[in-house]
């Protein structure tokens, strides 16, 4: 984490600034691992990441004891229990550590090892597999074909229009993150989530730069009033159950020029596979304190963003229509200039990091001098949830070679420069990271 940034959090408990207490690692300018501090407790520091935790335990680790443990990967193990006996374990063994630093067991041990195993995966689809997390894996894997990551990118150039730094509640590993701190370069980005291993995935495939926070999205926020200029939140809100404190956070953070995104909401009577605890669009913009707000059905705004490469601010959808949607979208800033029509906000397809590739979706043969592709969504849960995308990318395609061998050079050679264009709007070649599969 940088040391600049972790000296302009502020406790929301005793409003003290955060400071270094102790640093086992990290380059000039940074700490890696370590303990930081405000004037009421200690925060741990694990591999860049902010460990924000409310856990009676983790805020009595003390520095000496933090020296002695010399476990960072136990803390990390200690933040992602899978169920109600790996808790039970956890808050029993840290709480020994703590005391008497000399607690291991088998389970412990085999976690451990998991982790080690995803800590050294060479690829982001290895380290998702070793995490075994299930149909919330494939999740990770499918992102950049689903319906989810692609509606959302319209609004990360609208987030060119505020200024200051900008909040990623919810980053999940840092796909819309990546786009980001690309598209706004120069400007503080803060990504926070509620499971570290996410996190660990974020610094490791997708932004190395960008500051991350582990806490969970219902705990006081660990910044002053009026920080940020722009807050994006997409995919969580519906599983939050108290929404009124996160928005009650949400409005405090942001500055008196600033905008809000909340992107993909369900409604309660959505048919989505993973819904959560929705509410209806009229009690969200309840829930905003900012004197302009307007609800975009999600499917209209991708359908405008993957046909013409826009984003339509300036007719506010009826409530009837928001209503009768699976999905919508939430923007409410300061001023009302932000809503109107906004043309060539793909930059998000185009901007430059990782490398292009097929998209992840898509299973693919070489026969002679092409190569097939063939459509295969993980599950059928994952087809639904991704309809919008599903109905956009062909079942089946065939590339050339040497189309597929120019996605591999630094820059596109001009002959193929049109057709890999035309992909990229469609969805059939993506950006991923250099390490993806």
């Amino acid at each position: 984490m940088n040391l600049e940034t972790l000296g302009w959090l502020t406790c929301p408990d005793c409003s003290s600034i955060f400071k270094v207490a102790h640093q086992s690692t990290g380059s000039p300018g940074t700490i890696t691992n370590g303990v930081a501090s405000c004037d009421c407790r200690n925060y741990l520091v694990i591999e860049g990441i902010l460990v924000f935790s409310r856990r009676p335990p983790l805020s009595r680790l003390t520095v000496d004891g933090l020296t002695k443990i010399g476990l960072p990967e136990a803390l990390f193990f200690l933040s992602e229990p899978r169920d109600k006996q790996e808790v039970a374990l956890c808050e029993a063994w840290l709480g020994s550590l703590v005391e008497n630093l000399n607690s291991r067991n088998s389970l412990l041990t085999a976690n451990l090892a998991r982790l080690e195993r995803v800590r050294k995966a060479t690829s982001f689809f290895c380290a998702v597999d070793e995490w075994d997390i299930g149909e919330q894996g494939n999740f990770f894997k499918t992102r950049f074909a689903g319906a989810t990551y692609i509606t959302a990118l319209p609004l990360l150039s609208l987030i060119g229009e505020s200024t200051g730094p900008i909040l990623d509640l919810g980053c999940g590993t840092g796909h819309h993150s990546a786009i980001i701190s690309r598209l706004h370069p120069g400007r503080r980005l803060l990504c926070v989530d509620h499971s570290l291993t996410c996190l660990f995935l974020h610094r490791r495939f997708f932004s190395q730069d960008t500051d991350l926070i582990w806490l969970d999205a219902e705990e006081p926020l660990p910044f002053p009033a009026g920080s940020f200029g722009a807050v994006f939140v997409s995919d969580i809100l519906d599983w939050v159950p108290a929404k009124d404190v996160v928005m009650s956070e949400i409005n405090r953070v942001c500055s008196d020029d600033s905008m809000v995104l909340l992107s993909h909401l369900h409604n309660p009577d959505s048919n989505d596979p993973w819904k959560g605890s929705p509410l209806p669009a009229s009690e969200w913009l309840r829930l905003m304190t900012k004197p302009y707000s307007s609800a975009l059905i999600d499917e209209v705004t991708f359908d405008e963003f993957v046909r013409f490469g826009r984003l339509d601010l300036s007719t506010p959808c009826s409530e009837q229509a928001i209503a009768q949607a699976d999905a919508y979208t939430v923007v409410a800033a300061d001023h009302p200039d932000i809503f109107r029509l906004h043309e060539d906000v793909d930059l998000g397809l185009h901007v430059t990091w990782g490398r292009l590739s097929i998209n992840p979706v898509y299973q693919t043969t070489q026969v002679a001098n092409r190569l097939l592709l063939n459509k295969h969504w993980p599950s059928d849960a994952m087809r639904a949830e991704n309809e919008l995308v599903d109905r956009l990318l062909p079942d089946r395609l065939e590339l050339e070679a040497g189309l597929v061998e120019s996605l591999t050079a630094k820059v596109v050679p001009s002959e193929w420069q049109a057709r890999v264009g035309e992909l990229l709007r469609e969805f059939v070649v993506v950006r991923v990271p250099e390490c993806l599969r």
